[in-house]
């Protein structure tokens, strides 16, 4: 099973069009060389009528779950998970946990449910707490479950670089820490059973910025442009994937690759190796 997560950083707004040719510029750059099996995207700020236009986004027979972006016209947030034609028939059920936040995927795969989860984080400790709440009350029940997404919080001060390094604390961390205890899940990145690629980057978003403004893809406009203007930068590993333990022992790789044009965020590939052979597919832009 391969596994991608981005951040996208928005698909609609009035840039819309030109924004959907810079993702398919994108993906055809960065993706056309390996195949895909899931794709979690996070921040495609579509309301309902926008995403009727990407329904035929992807050449192939892909499935889309899509949650619509919240907020004044629908314009923040919004999470997509894409399966792939040959995973299709393997879906159980889908929900959506937190409107434009959080939704979820179950499949089954080799006699067990294997739950995949996508995850948009709030900026905000006090709105993530509640956040991780909601999800523990609502997630369905799994075998395994694989976590990705932008979790807009660091775990271990070493996933940060310049700026003011804040790991998550308080009640936030322990709400968090009892969703992860009941999906039983870890952060990839730090499991010696999957091994990273060589030449994978270390940090999955680098912006310019102030330094006393805690790193956020929901930051204002206006604090961008001004750390722009003082050169400081920093750059952090927002964006993860997690498993849990029977998955990780299968053993597998996880990459950060390179930046893209269009977003601070850079896309999180992770493989799992599976006893199940499946034909996977190429993610092809024409």
């Amino acid at each position: 099973m391969r596994l991608l997560t981005w951040n996208v950083q928005g698909l609609g707004g009035p840039l819309f069009r030109r924004y959907r040719g810079r993702l398919r510029q994108d993906l055809h750059r960065d993706f056309t060389g390996g195949s895909i099996d899931i794709l979690l995207i996070q921040e495609h700020h579509l309301n309902v009528e926008r995403i009727s236009e990407y329904g035929t986004f992807f050449p192939g027979n892909w499935e889309m779950f899509w949650s619509e972006a919240y907020g004044p016209y629908a314009s923040k947030g919004g999470v997509c998970i894409s399966v792939a034609e040959h995973w299709k028939s393997l879906i159980l059920h889908k929900e959506v946990l937190v409107q434009g936040r959080a939704q979820c995927v179950l499949l089954q795969l080799e006699g067990e449910v294997w739950g995949v989860l996508n995850i948009y984080a709030p900026n905000q400790a006090s709105n993530r707490k509640k956040f991780w709440i909601d999800i523990y009350n609502k997630i369905p029940q799994a075998n395994h479950w694989c976590v990705g997404g932008d979790f807009n919080m660091l775990e271990d001060p070493a996933d940060r670089t310049g700026g003011n390094v804040r790991t998550i604390r308080g009640s936030e961390l322990d709400a968090w820490e009892r969703l992860t205890l009941k999906l039983g899940v870890h952060d990839v990145w730090y499991l010696h059973s999957v091994c990273k690629i060589p030449g994978s980057l270390c940090f999955s978003r680098s912006n310019r910025r102030l330094s006393n403004v805690e790193a956020s893809s929901e930051e204002d406009d206006s604090q961008i442009n001004a750390a722009n203007g003082r050169g400081e930068i920093n750059e952090s590993r927002i964006d993860r994937f997690y498993v849990s333990a029977l998955l990780a022992d299968r053993g597998g790789e996880i990459t950060i690759m390179a930046n893209t044009t269009m977003s601070d965020h850079r896309p999180v590939v992770l493989t799992i190796n599976s006893k199940r052979a499946l034909k996977a597919v190429c993610l092809r832009i024409p």
